[in-house]
């Protein structure tokens, strides 16, 4: 019969992560700061496009050039946090 409670006792032991996935959540976070980071550079960036034809061009080559680095930036730290995450110590038991 099926027993609806589990039966009394002691609660097993709470595992800890390892370190690889305490480190990929860590990342996780940091990337999800970069990526606000981000969202407001672009719309500050897109404030901007008020200013006339000749000074906007200017101003996005400028700016341009920042907003690639943080995307790839951004991506490093997702690719990281994945690449830790799929590490052989991730997935095992301690």
């Amino acid at each position: 019969m099926y027993e609806p409670n589990p039966v009394p006792g002691p609660e097993p032991e709470r595992l800890q992560p390892p370190n690889s996935v305490r480190n990929a959540v860590k990342l996780m976070y940091a990337g999800a700061v970069l990526e606000v980071i981000a969202l407001v550079h672009v719309h500050i960036i897109e404030n901007d496009r008020a200013v006339p034809l000749v000074i906007g061009a200017v101003i996005a080559i400028v700016r341009a050039a920042p907003t690639s680095i943080i995307g790839v930036v951004i991506w490093l730290v997702g690719l990281v946090a994945i690449v830790l995450l799929f590490r052989g110590e991730s997935g095992r038991g301690r």
